[in-house]
């Protein structure tokens, strides 16, 4: 009987412990959560696997006026970032304060599986990529305590410009969360360790198991996610739970 329990419980965690991905294409995919929100501290969080060449946006939404923009672009080779394997990303808390950025790290599109967290703690920011923080070049490092006010829906897997959805990205994510509060260093390698950490204080969590849309928010805010093109693809870290 013994054998049999552990027999039947292998075959059950075989099909709990590989959860699915989104695999977005780079022309149209994209996941638009149902609400805007306003943020102090937070942690932007989750897994991707691309070899995105050109500038794409892991997420990202521009404002107009004096709200906020939050933005992850991938790769870029233009503008003011010419060379490739570098990430930017953007937070706004209004016209005249921004908090900008870029790393470089090849690594991040080797084709295998990343962990990314932008933690945002007072007037401190700190991009973690596998649970090591990245050396960052500030482009504009101005960034007040204020709240960052997002009152245009963000695009996951693309960028909402004022309206028009652009910067579409061709890779696959899965675990994506943008959390209430900033979270440790502690719980960014533990997170990054495919291992846990309460969930608990978030705004959106969405495990993009690749089903159908709207994409569960899993928060508790009810902030599900209108689902455009992206399709299931094969997990990336798991279990989510």
């Amino acid at each position: 009987m013994r054998k049999l329990t552990l027999i039947f419980l292998c075959f059950l965690f075989s099909f709990t412990s590989g959860w699915s991905a989104r695999l977005f294409d780079g022309v149209d995919d994209k996941i638009a959560p149902s609400s805007a929100f306003d943020l102090d501290d937070f942690t932007l969080e989750f897994w991707a696997k691309t070899t995105t060449s050109g500038q794409k946006a892991f997420i990202g939404v521009v404002e107009t006026g004096t709200a906020g923009l939050l933005q992850i672009l991938t790769n870029l080779d233009k503008d003011d970032l010419a060379a490739a394997d570098k990430t930017k990303f953007n937070v706004r808390v209004s016209g005249g304060e921004h908090d900008t950025a870029e790393f470089l790290n090849a690594a991040v599109y080797d084709g295998s599986s990343h962990h990314h967290a932008l933690v945002r703690s007072g007037d401190t920011t700190t991009y973690y990529v596998d649970g090591s923080s990245q050396t960052l070049t500030y482009l504009v490092n101005s960034l007040s305590t204020s709240t960052v006010t997002i009152t245009r829906t963000i695009r996951i897997g693309a960028r909402n410009l004022r309206g028009t959805d652009d910067l579409f990205l061709d890779t696959t994510i899965a675990n994506f969360r943008i959390w209430k509060r900033a979270l440790s260093a502690a719980e960014v390698g533990a997170l990054a360790s495919c291992g846990h950490v309460a969930l608990t204080a978030r705004h959106i969590d969405y495990p993009l198991w690749g089903t159908a849309s709207p994409e569960a928010d899993l928060s508790g805010n009810a902030n599900n996610g209108t689902v455009s093109g992206a399709v299931a693809a094969d997990h990336i870290c798991g279990p989510y739970r």
